[in-house]
């Protein structure tokens, strides 16, 4: 009889313990689920935070580039300034049109105050400036990859030599970039021998493009 209780009490105990371990067993899995996502969670956090800094390192860079490119652009057409003696009303005129210019061109606003400031220093006024020598000039240096403050130069002297105005910039530009598809060299060399010649060309009545003409010619046979 007492043999049979204990075994009854000792079955009972070993059901006992089994549904203890088996409830501890899903505890412990539940309590690892638990620390496997709060690590996600952890995980995801730290990339989050990562990220932002990482977006606030580009931001303050973006922030510091922008500040130089407008002090860059602010030098240059403070640069103008000296070199043109241009009125206050002219100056807005001119910064203006190299920050559309340099919204509009493969040129940077900078890069367009160079090119209005060569032009203004060769003898532009500013009505030719505005009116097609800047425009002029960025589509010479487009043309020829030339620098900008060099295809400026070039254009101001031609129009200057052949006594044309800023409107007719487009011409010299359009004639240079022809006659360097037809020649060999380039735009700029075409541009130098024009700024030789251009002068006794037009005193003997001889047109812009007429003495280009012929100086793509001599440069195709090699002279």
């Amino acid at each position: 009889m007492a043999g049979g209780l204990n075994r009854n009490i000792i079955v009972r105990l070993l059901a006992d313990t089994s549904n203890f371990t088996a409830g501890m067993a899903k505890v412990s899995g539940e309590s690892q689920k638990t620390a496997t996502t709060m690590e996600a969670a952890g995980g995801k956090s730290k990339l989050i935070t990562t990220g932002i800094a990482a977006a606030g390192v580009a931001a303050t860079a973006l922030g510091v580039a922008a500040i130089k490119m407008a002090a860059d652009f602010d030098a240059s057409m403070s640069t103008v300034q000296a070199n043109t003696g241009a009125s206050a009303d002219e100056m807005n005129q001119l910064r203006q049109a190299a920050i559309d210019a340099g919204a509009d061109t493969i040129y940077s606003a900078t890069e367009s105050a160079d090119a209005i400031n060569e032009l203004g220093k060769a003898g532009l006024s500013t009505s030719d400036i505005l009116s097609g020598g800047l425009s002029g000039a960025l589509n010479l240096a487009a043309s020829d990859g030339m620098a900008v403050g060099d295809a400026a130069e070039l254009m101001a002297t031609t129009l200057k030599q052949f006594n044309l105005t800023g409107a007719q910039s487009s011409q010299v530009a359009d004639a240079l970039a022809a006659g360097a598809g037809k020649a060999v060299g380039s735009a700029h060399d075409l541009g130098l021998a024009l700024n030789q010649a251009g002068m006794v060309s037009h005193s003997f009545g001889i047109s812009m493009q007429e003495t280009t003409g012929t100086l793509a010619a001599f440069a195709d046979s090699g002279m």
